[in-house]
């Protein structure tokens, strides 16, 4: 057989929202789970129970060895002995986080979307790590039903992409939230996005003003595909 694993239930991401919280550890089998906090080198024998255990999870009721305002990441080590007195053991990270994230910057690009296949990019950039949802119809974040990319691998990034496309032309509005570890909901942003093919193209500069050489690299970019020519006396081409 093999040996036992061992996860954690509660905190889901090792963060809690508050400093007194019950912490759950959830085995594949049954077992003898012990743990300790901060105190990765104890012996099974030394280590402490759980408060209570109901079916595979063992529970400690009312945790708070975390001290108010304490941002530190903590070390709880938890061990299990199965029927045949194999133990099993791992460490897992635990820290609190009473802040909810904050979505310091929304947007889609392209925006507005001018050609076929109309596609754009959702993306959020936040103040710590998170992970996101989005919706054309729900503003919360619980309700919403469709994920970030990165949302089921539990991905947590300060920078989060979404690739969506568009039957055709009109407006869209899109609802986007995020979680953070501690599983704190920010505030939900809203994108509004315009899919237009009868927009002109446009050119804009992305050549820098100044150069150290008579060498240089003319850089232009359109909101759509297309090829370009250039001229040094020429306005029309």
């Amino acid at each position: 057989a093999n040996p036992t694993e061992i996860s954690m239930k509660s905190p889901k991401y090792g963060v809690s929202s508050q400093y007194t919280f019950d912490l759950q550890i959830e085995t594949d089998n049954d077992a003898d789970c012990r743990w300790s906090f901060d105190e990765s080198e104890l012996e099974f024998s030394f280590m402490d129970k759980f408060t209570s255990l109901l079916g595979t999870v063992n529970t400690i009721k009312d945790f708070s060895r975390i001290s108010q305002n304490d941002p530190r990441i903590h070390k709880l080590s938890v061990k299990c002995k199965d029927s045949k007195n194999r133990i099993s053991s791992k460490d897992f990270d635990l820290s609190v986080d009473t802040t909810k994230p904050l979505i310091k910057n929304s947007f889609a690009y392209p925006n507005p979307v001018v050609e076929s296949p109309a596609a754009t990019a959702l993306t959020l950039e936040s103040d710590e790590p998170v992970i996101c949802k989005y919706s054309q119809t729900k503003n919360t974040f619980r309700e919403m039903e469709l994920a970030f990319k990165d949302y089921g691998a539990s991905n947590f990034a300060t920078t989060n992409r979404q690739n969506v496309s568009f039957s055709g032309e009109g407006k869209y509005t899109f609802y986007v939230a995020c979680i953070n570890r501690a599983e704190l909901e920010s505030d939900t942003a809203t994108l509004n996005i315009e899919v237009n093919y009868a927009n002109l193209i446009t050119v804009s500069s992305r050549t820098p003003e100044f150069f150290n050489s008579t060498s240089v690299s003319l850089i232009v970019e359109t909101n759509k595909l297309s090829q370009c020519k250039y001229s040094e006396t020429q306005s029309s081409i």
